[in-house]
Parts: structure tokens; sequence; C-alpha cells
């Protein structure tokens, strides 16, 4: 194991015991490939001390099933963990700001994700190709999702988008086949209501199909007093298409 003041640079598999890893606490820095396709590693719990998971730091990591993060870390690298193809469930605390691009990418074992509510971002590919993810909640005080954010996730269900997201990126739902468009499902509205917003819903999509650019559609639906988790749903269903 290799320390350089409180930066856990990288290890070998000799520090591997029984499929697992003890980090010394005073780490603070977990370096860029640090743990990166290390396949024996199967838990590791990661200490209070550490505030950073650098960039690939547990990519290829395939036997990894247990990831337990303290409540300092505030960032995941880029593609951190991508590949870890066991990881069944990960906490994020909330104490985290940035999870980088394809963070979790491709971990299809994945089947639950608790996000924090310190970020503002979902950026682009963090659960690209996610299969084994069934439902997510985006934490309020998100504003934007990034391009191909969920893309491939065929398990996926359930969404639940805040009404502070203000940007949709491209195909972020792509391929999410398990998706459907039930957005008055749960409203308690009487048959006009429902069948005016119905008919204002209809015309958004439609002009989404005419590629008019979202900015331009969330000025008409603001306009007609649509309430933006309706603007949302549509734009996120448009993107797997």
């Amino acid at each position: 194991m290799n320390l350089n003041k409180g930066r856990l640079t990288s290890i070998s598999r000799g520090d591997i015991e029984n499929g697992a890893v003890a980090i010394p606490s005073g780490v603070v820095h977990i370096g860029d490939w640090a743990f990166n396709g290390l396949a024996a590693l199967k838990s590791i719990v990661i200490p209070d001390s550490v505030t950073h998971i650098g960039n690939e730091a547990f990519r290829g990591c395939t036997g990894l099933t247990d990831v337990r993060m303290p409540d300092g870390l505030t960032r995941i690298g880029s593609e951190a963990f991508r590949g870890c193809i066991a990881l069944k469930a990960v906490i994020i605390p909330n104490s985290v700001i940035h999870i980088g691009d394809w963070a979790f990418g491709g971990c299809t074992g994945l089947t639950d994700i608790d996000m924090p509510n310190g970020i503002t971002r979902i950026e682009d590919e963090v659960f690209s190709g996610c299969t084994g993810l069934t439902a997510v909640s985006i934490p309020n005080g998100v504003i934007h999702i990034g391009d191909g954010s969920f893309s491939g996730c065929t398990g996926l269900t359930v969404v639940n988008i805040p009404d502070s997201v203000t940007h949709i990126g491209v195909r972020a739902f792509h391929g999410c086949t398990g998706l459907t468009d039930r957005l008055l499902s749960g409203d308690a509205l009487n048959n006009e209501q429902r069948s005016r917003l119905e008919g204002q819903l209809d015309l958004l999509r439609a002009l989404k199909k005419e590629m008019v650019p979202d900015c331009c559609i969330r000025k008409l639906a603001e306009s007609q007093g649509i309430a933006r988790r309706y603007v949302n749903r549509i734009l996120a269903m448009a993107g797997n298409e």
C-alpha cells in the first residue's frame, strides 16, 4: 500500500485479505486508479477521514459487492466505480456535492442507489447501463440531469424528478424501456381539469417530437401554468425514444 501525505495512491494484491482492504485512518484522498482492476476486492470500508475518491479509483473491481462511504466524503471522481458489476447497493452520504461522469456506469448488479441531498447536478452517463436499477428518486435541489445519465437502465420503471430540475440532457433516459408515461395517475383532478391538462401535455409532446428546443417548451408550459414536474417527465420520456 502506497501512501503519500494522506493520499492513497495504489495498493497491491498482497494488501487484500479475505477479499477486504482496511484503509488506514488519516487518509484523506483515494487517488486516481488506486484500486483499478482489482477483481479480488470484495468489500471496503472507507474511513471517516476520506473526503475525495479519485477518478477510476475502483474501476473494474468486478468482485466488489459492498462499499461503505463516510459522512465527510465530498467528491466521487469520474468513473470511480465504473464496471463494478457485483456492486448491489450504494448509500452516498449527504456530504457529497459532486459525482463525476460515468461514476457508476456499467454497474449492472446495482439495484439500489441512495443519492445525496447536496448535489445540484447529475453528470453525464453517471448511471448509464445500470440494468438492475428499478427506481430512482432524484433529490430536490438538482437542477441538471446530464446527457445519457440513466441511458440503458432497462430495469428502470419509476423515476421521480423534482420541480427544481431545469435541464434534462440528450438521451438522459434513452433505452429505459420499462419507463411509462403515466403522468396523471396519482393526481387528484376532476374530469374537466384532467381533460384540459391532457390536451396541454399532448401539445408539449408533439412539440418535442418536432424537435422544438426544450427551453421553448418550458417557456410555453410556464405561460400556461403547467407544473414543472409534468414538463420534466415529458422531456425525460422523449429521451427514451
